[in-house]
């Protein structure tokens, strides 16, 4: 039985194993090389696809390019969660897609904050092999469909930034656990959701609990102290030189005063009004329903919410009330989630500006934005809206201004101007200007509070929020067949380029399984005959082609013999035998320096006045195994070298570069 386990630890030990070992180092080295040139085609796609709108970097300013990174991101953060981006991401707040267009352009930031709205960026250097393998490999990664985004570095701290964001977030709106925030919505915002529960209060973010006097008095104090600085600082003998602005105030100026941003003013405003107007509804009618249980009031409540004047009652529907509310919080979570998108552009290309350089960067702008406006999977009309806000001649009265005014006013019909003999905006944009102003000329822009005609009010509750309500489109993903992606071909059709890439991952994972099964089956052999350490056969059972031999060598005036889990003995030449007794088999072992293997004897015959005798024996490679010298270095320890076929493994091998 241990002779058959011996084998079978033989055969993995020299066979099975390091012939899979070297599988799996083969296919490591094959998808290193497979992501180095996934990299390098994708950097070839990404110039291809600047190449083709390149030149706007020529016809736009630097503050123009910023404005469109910035808005894109905002409206990237306001589809992040329908377009399942947030389920693959840890940093939550972060714009993703300019981080992924900077990977793409060999620029990688880190150390994002929004406690002190600041980042660290660093860039590809080619000529650097780790460097471009750490590219490479995030590249690679990002490119799946199914894997988690990864930014390198800022994937450990995000949860820590996120949870510090939160608690500044907490100390400014009111939460209670049993209402929904942003994190409950992830659907479309056609599907209307909402919970399918009476004490469902469609919570909003800024939304403040009209009961919630003792937090309202605590900000009128603060509110107080603020103005009693200010006061303060007015007064005669103040500084009369203008106060520095803060790194936040200056970063949310830049984000707020976008006309993206504004244009989402008067729907924010209408939505927080609605929901503030369902809490009374609801409010007034526990307030109601608690009368009728206390006997207070005549009658039975039917369930239904109601709203009242001096002659009657009128009925709200209680699923509409719940469906609007929950669309109203979903929407608004979407426009904080773009706020959020945004204020992370500000904060990333900030660390990468400086206002001596920023004309002379406008190339890598430029080259970021259609990074960003590709991850960002916007629609060619969200896009063409971004354009026709972005230029100065195409904006109205109304773009500088927190009003209800209808989004595509200065879009449709769609118009080019010319800068440098260049039109603007791009044909595919302005063509997709078109299409949108067609799809929108129907709609029903609302913005009053009367509602329009198909969305009866009550109490200035909604029965319907439609798109285009109070001016706001949500934006919408780009399809297959979207007039955009003439733009993009080349990185779309990049997939099988990475095909390879996730076949060899895939043979790889296959043989990391079998090497697993096998490393298991000699664990499980090993313990059958004493266990690794300690087992009669050595550590891989290498002893047991040369068990039960004694082998012998004479040196000076005497003859030394080793028999392996035996004695070993020194005799007189000649003498046929007893001897002394220089040790019992004690074990093997493999010295940690050199590697090599030491045969070990001790507890032999004590020296007079001195130590027990032992003997050492360090094998080396060889044909047949045969002692080759023995010494006596130290009084009573002996040490022979000595040949042997189980010393010829993996480590003489590499050491005499065979």
């Amino acid at each position: 039985m241990v002779e058959e386990t011996v084998v079978k630890i033989d055969v993995l030990t020299k066979s099975d194993i390091p012939k899979l070992e070297g599988q799996v180092n083969s296919f490591n080295s094959q998808i290193r090389e497979s992501k180095l040139k996934f990299a390098t085609d994708r950097f070839t796609a990404v110039k291809q696809t600047q190449s083709s709108l390149g030149y706007l970097s020529d016809i736009l300013s630097a503050d123009e390019i910023v404005s469109l990174i910035i808005t894109t991101c905002q409206l990237a953060g306001e589809i992040a969660n329908s377009d399942g981006l947030m389920n693959r991401s840890a940093n939550q707040k972060s714009c993703i897609p300019l981080r992924l267009a900077g990977l793409d352009a060999g620029t990688m930031w880190e150390n994002e904050s929004f406690s002190d709205y600041s980042a660290s960026i660093r860039y590809l250097d080619v000529d650097n092999e780790h460097s471009m393998e750490e590219f490479a490999t995030l590249l690679d990664k990002n490119s799946g469909q199914d894997e988690n985004i990864s930014f390198g570095k800022d994937d450990s701290t995000s949860h820590n930034v996120r949870s510090n964001e939160r608690r500044d977030h907490d100390r400014h709106h009111v939460h209670d656990d049993d209402n929904p925030t942003d994190d409950d919505y992830h659907g479309d915002d056609d599907m209307y959701p909402y919970e399918a529960d009476d004490d469902y209060s469609g919570e909003y973010p800024g939304h403040k609990d009209p009961g919630d006097k003792e937090e309202e008095e605590e900000t009128v104090a603060e509110n107080a102290e603020d103005e009693a600085e200010s006061e303060t600082s007015d007064s005669p003998g103040a500084s009369d030189e203008p106060e520095e602005k803060s790194r936040e105030h200056v970063v949310k100026e830049s984000v707020e005063s976008t006309s993206v941003y504004m244009s989402r003013a008067a729907f924010k405003a209408r939505a927080q009004e609605i929901i503030e107007n369902i809490d009374n509804v609801r409010k007034d009618d526990d307030a109601e329903q608690e009368a009728e249980t206390n006997g207070d009031t005549e009658g039975e409540g039917n369930g239904e919410y109601t709203t009242q004047d001096d002659s009657e009652s009128t009925p709200v529907d209680p699923m509409a009330i719940q469906m609007v509310s929950g669309l109203l919080s979903s929407r608004l979570s979407q426009l904080e989630r773009g706020g959020d998108f945004a204020t992370s552009a500000k904060i990333l290309l900030d660390a990468m500006l400086t206002q001596e350089d920023i004309e002379g960067k406008k190339r890598d702008l430029i080259n970021l934005a259609i990074g960003t406006i590709y991850h960002s999977k916007l629609g060619a009309g969200d896009v063409a809206e971004l354009f026709y806000k972005l230029l100065p001649e195409f904006r109205t009265d109304g773009d500088s201004e927190e009003t209800c005014s209808s989004p595509y006013s200065n879009m449709c019909p769609p118009k080019t101007v010319e800068r440098e003999s260049i039109p603007l905006p791009p044909e595919a944009i302005v063509s997709a200007a078109g299409v949108l102003c067609k799809e929108r000329s129907t709609a029903s822009i609302s913005c009053s509070g009367g509602e329009s005609s198909n969305t009866e009010s009550i109490e200035g509750i909604p029965t319907d929020i439609p798109d285009g309500y109070y001016g706001y489109f949500p934006p919408k993903t780009r399809g297959s067949d979207d007039l955009i992606n003439i733009y993009f071909s080349p990185l779309d059709t990049l997939d099988p380029s990475r095909m390879q890439t996730s076949q060899l991952e895939e043979e790889k994972a296959s043989r990391e399984g079998q090497l697993n099964d096998a490393r298991k089956n000699l664990r499980k052999f090993q313990d059958q005959i004493g266990g690794k350490e300690d087992q009669k056969f050595g550590a891989d059972g290498e002893l047991y082609g040369i068990r039960d031999s004694c082998h012998k060598v004479e040196s000076g005036k005497y003859e030394y013999e080793v028999c392996i889990f035996g004695k070993a003995t020194q005799r007189d030449k000649g003498q046929t035998g007893g001897g002394t007794n220089l040790g019992s088999w004690s074990g093997m072992k493999k010295d940690d320096s050199t590697g090599e293997l030491v045969l070990i004897w001790n507890k032999g015959t004590k020296c007079w006045n001195g130590p027990q005798r032992s003997a050492t024996v360090f094998l080396t490679c060889g044909a047949e195994s045969k002692v080759l010298s023995a010494d006596e270095p130290r009084t009573c320890e002996y040490e022979m070298k000595m040949e042997s076929h189980i010393a010829c493994d993996d480590k003489f091998r590499d050491s005499h570069g065979l």
